[in-house]
């Protein structure tokens, strides 16, 4: 029987007509093309890297508005200061470059409790992303290059 089968199956027939000359009697069963199991298989982790990314660009979102926030309170409340500063003979641009380094040395103060979360959810994450290293400091530079234009745009 296992000849019969090798001996009919041609290029031009498929599995499910080599399979039904090999034996009439046998119940048809689901058949799933290997390609058709990889599509079901890849689509569930192609939506959940979507949903991931965008929670990462709202989360990021959300961050630059609460650098924002801060950075905004903080010029209100330095009212004053600020208009004595211009009065003595700052000039408006320098007062700006004043505020942005105060705003990003604010919120880069932390740089090792930084690194250790980092390397801490890179860990957690690990199984999320394919192919890239917990630990690599390419992604890290990136992400702190991200990080960073965002923190300078809050500001």
């Amino acid at each position: 029987m296992r000849e019969r089968i090798f001996e009919s199956a041609t290029p031009e027939k498929d599995h499910r007509t080599t399979r039904a000359d090999a034996d009439a009697g046998l119940a048809p069963s689901d058949l799933v093309a290997m390609r058709d199991l990889l599509a079901a298989e890849l689509s569930l982790n192609r939506v959940n890297l979507s949903l991931r990314a965008v929670l990462a660009v709202v989360s990021l979102c959300l961050a630059v508005l609460g650098v924002y926030a801060v950075t905004a309170h903080g010029v209100r409340q330095r009212t004053r200061e600020m208009g004595i500063r211009l009065a003595l003979g700052d000039s408006p641009r320098e007062l700006q470059l004043r505020l942005l380094r105060e705003g990003v040395l604010l919120v880069h103060s932390r740089p090792r409790v930084r690194r250790i979360a980092a390397v801490w959810t890179a860990g957690l994450l690990r199984s999320a992303v394919y192919g890239i290293d917990r630990t690599s400091p390419v992604t890290f530079a990136g992400a702190g290059l991200v990080l960073a234009a965002a923190v300078l745009f809050g500001c």
